[in-house]
């Protein structure tokens, strides 16, 4: 069974003008939506990409693991559910 969910990124507007996403993966798979075992499960890393994501400065989480990261929080809706993300790492975008 495939589950659809929604990925709602919050800026803060000094860091970018318009968000655009263009993928979402596990990060350890890397495989492309439609194919088989491209479901990122509960507890996984992914990696959201794009374009205006991020702070013009590439930035990494420290180890307390904050669920901002530079103003860029993440929120995952599927199943009526939200679940808020932990941004590890914004690459310079």
């Amino acid at each position: 069974m495939i589950q659809r969910f929604t990925l709602t990124a919050v800026f803060a507007a000094a860091l970018c003008a318009q968000p655009r996403i263009t993928s979402i993966q596990n990060h350890a798979a890397n495989i492309v939506a439609g194919m088989p075992n491209y479901a990122i499960a509960q507890g996984s890393i992914m990696a959201i990409r794009g374009t205006g994501l991020g702070p013009a400065e590439a930035l990494t989480q420290e180890p307390d693991l904050d669920r901002n990261l530079g103003g860029v929080s993440v929120r995952i809706t599927g199943g009526g559910s939200t679940t808020e993300a932990i941004p590890i790492r914004l690459p310079r975008t």
